[in-house]
């Protein structure tokens, strides 16, 4: 029933980079976009997404020098990710180590606004 409700959801919206992978290019960008258009406090909030975007990628990669493996898929740029069984980069498409983009972009919108509730309510 889960895969079911995967499959659908990225027939809905498409397919991201999995792995973690797919944070960190969004963490690129949304750095590049932050710098540009935020001030103040909105800098804060920035800085705490762009550590939370980080947190998969490093959770999935706990037993690794994840450092290098974050600078190759980074170097190698989009699809790539990082293939944990193999142990190796690869193209996060062509290899099947995908997530839904529905999925993802529910779990970044749920922490912004979570975020911005810690920080308005403080």
């Amino acid at each position: 029933e889960s895969a079911f409700h995967t499959l659908r959801s990225a027939l809905e919206e498409g397919i991201f980079p999995g792995g973690g992978a797919g944070y960190l290019y969004l963490r690129e960008e949304l750095k590049n976009w932050g710098t540009l258009n935020l001030v103040g406090d909105e800098i804060y909030s920035l800085q705490i997404i762009l550590d939370m975007l980080m947190e998969p990628f490093s959770q999935l990669l706990l037993s690794t020098n994840n450092t290098l493996i974050f600078q190759g898929i980074l170097h190698k740029n989009f699809p790539y990710s990082y293939n944990i069984l193999d142990e190796k980069i690869v193209h996060s498409f062509k290899d099947g180590l995908v997530d839904s983009s529905k999925s993802v972009r529910s779990c970044l919108w749920n922490s912004i606004t979570l975020t911005s509730v810690i920080l308005l309510s403080l």
